[in-house]
């Protein structure tokens, strides 16, 4: 898993580069597409529909944590600090 490649952003470059699991560092702001992995070490900042609009809930397959096959309701953590 930790060679498993994601897309994070270089933020010199203002452009997404393929990076290694084992070589994301703390601060970094990956790009998850629909159906790939989303670690739970992760904080979602933001999230469109396929009409990419913004949406402020996703649902998450957490079978490889719990073994259960329903999908979890996750909300957007902007939309949590603006109600603070």
């Amino acid at each position: 898993m930790n060679n498993d490649k994601c897309h994070v952003l270089d933020q010199i470059a203002k452009q997404n580069k393929r990076t290694r699991w084992c070589d994301i560092k703390m601060g970094d702001i990956l790009e998850v597409k629909k159906d790939e992995v989303f670690p739970t070490d992760m904080l979602l900042l933001y999230a469109e529909n396929d009409k990419e609009e913004p949406v402020d809930i996703i649902f998450v397959d957490t079978m490889n944590l719990d073994g259960e096959t329903n999908l979890k309701p996750r909300t957007i953590a902007s939309s949590q600090m603006d109600s603070l």
